[in-house]
């Protein structure tokens, strides 16, 4: 072999290698770049992940808290048109008088008891009403903030 063909293949194998090298460094660039950006998307993913369970709960909380009330004030509703029933029996008979201008206070001490009844289930039910807003009120957007911090620190 001459030198002109060593030069040549010297020339070829140094070729080769920095050939080799460079894809080696971009197939590591590559490798380092997807690793590093799949991270980020991990990341993104549980940051969604976080905040579904987070509104989720939220919205759980608040449709708990709808229920009951819309029970509540149903009950409310129930009970003022029976007051309202019974005051209007107790002044129709207190009101109305038998033949011969004497009033029927059998009829009305019963309506009496009605209404006072109907007084007392309403103000049951009215305290109820005030109480279910106490106990389950609807979440606040402090509470989403520390449920969202909470699952990050997980």
């Amino acid at each position: 072999m001459n030198n002109a063909q060593r030069e040549d293949r010297d020339r070829k194998g140094i070729i080769n290698g920095v050939a080799l090298a460079l894809v080696v460094v971009a197939t590591l660039y590559a490798a380092f770049t997807s690793a590093f950006t799949s991270s980020k998307v991990d990341e993104a993913q549980t940051q969604r992940d976080r905040e579904v369970a987070c509104t989720s709960q939220v919205l759980f909380d608040t449709v708990e808290a709808l229920n009951d009330r819309t029970v509540k004030a149903a009950a409310l509703a129930e009970g003022n048109v029976r007051l309202i029933d019974a005051q209007a029996k107790f002044l129709r008979t207190t009101l109305r008088m038998r033949d011969g201008g004497v009033i029927d206070e059998v009829a009305r001490r019963e309506a009496l008891v009605t209404y006072l009844d109907a007084i007392e289930k309403f103000s049951k039910v009215s305290t109820e009403v005030q109480d279910a807003r106490a106990d389950n009120p609807f979440p606040t957007e402090t509470e989403y903030r520390e449920c969202r911090n909470a699952t990050s620190e997980e």
